[in-house]
């Protein structure tokens, strides 16, 4: 920073090593380097920077992720029954909007299938970016994990996210006659992962106590009442539910075809 100004030098780097606790920035880090970034342009920060999994911890804590995801489950297969159900009766390809034009009151029908059509869009592109993040974040965890020197840089995850974009793109556009074996393949690969992760965890992790696991409540946002911190944390159960209601359509456009 000069002298006699009141701004920071956008070109000085920001680092903060000391925020590192086994090789990864902690939460403190990443808000210091946040609020940093935006004290550059004379902004304060108000939000907070957290992962979706983190959110969960923080807010509820291990037993809030627990009975949070049970929650999550039983409103899942409630909201799956009551699609399946309007599926059965409007089996079109549109999916959710064509079931709102066919259920909607007849003067309000058009409009209301019209912004859930653009809806159910928006969410297909916001899956696709959220996956492709949350994907390269953890290509990003996986190299610090076995290199202690590097350092992670937000730049760096965002080139990561442009790279799985383009690779689902290739895959999708010029590989799309071979996409059934290498689901398929891809399919295997995480069945085999999920053992291969959980195997090692069981058998070397640490545990915790039954106690920790289902009775331990934490209220890391600082929430009014723990109930409130319970239900802000929720969305890292949503979040592992999220998917299954843009199938809809897919499923009925195939059925379609093979009984055409």
């Amino acid at each position: 920073m000069n002298e006699g100004q009141n701004t920071m030098d956008i070109r000085e780097p920001y680092t903060a090593k000391e925020g590192l606790h086994d090789g990864f920035p902690t939460a403190e880090a990443n808000d210091d380097r946040d609020e940093h970034d935006l004290a550059v342009f004379g902004k304060r920060q108000q939000l907070k920077h957290i992962s979706v999994f983190i959110f969960g911890f923080s807010n509820g804590g291990p037993a809030g992720l627990v009975y949070g995801f049970i929650v999550c489950w039983i409103g899942t297969i409630g909201l799956n029954c009551s699609l399946a159900e309007m599926a059965s009766a409007v089996p079109l390809a549109g999916g959710q909007y064509s079931m709102v034009s066919e259920y909607a009151p007849p003067g309000a029908s058009r409009y209301l299938s019209y912004i859930t059509g653009w809806l159910t869009c928006l969410g297909w592109q916001s899956a696709t970016a959220s996956s492709a993040y949350l994907g390269g974040t953890m290509i990003q965890g996986l190299i610090v994990l076995n290199n202690p020197t590097y350092v992670p840089q937000r730049w760096q995850s965002t080139l990561l996210f442009y790279a799985i974009i383009l690779v689902s793109l290739f895959f999708n556009t010029f590989l799309v006659a071979f996409l059934p074996k290498i689901e398929g393949l891809i399919l295997v690969i995480h069945v085999g992962g999920f053992f291969g992760v959980l195997i090692p965890l069981v058998c070397t992790a640490p545990h915790g106590s039954a106690s920790e696991v289902f009775g331990q409540f934490e209220n890391g946002g600082g929430w009014s009442t723990q109930g409130l911190s319970f239900f802000v944390g929720i969305v890292t159960g949503v979040y592992s539910f999220l998917g299954q209601f843009y199938l809809i359509g897919l499923d009925l456009a195939v059925i379609s075809k093979l009984t055409s």
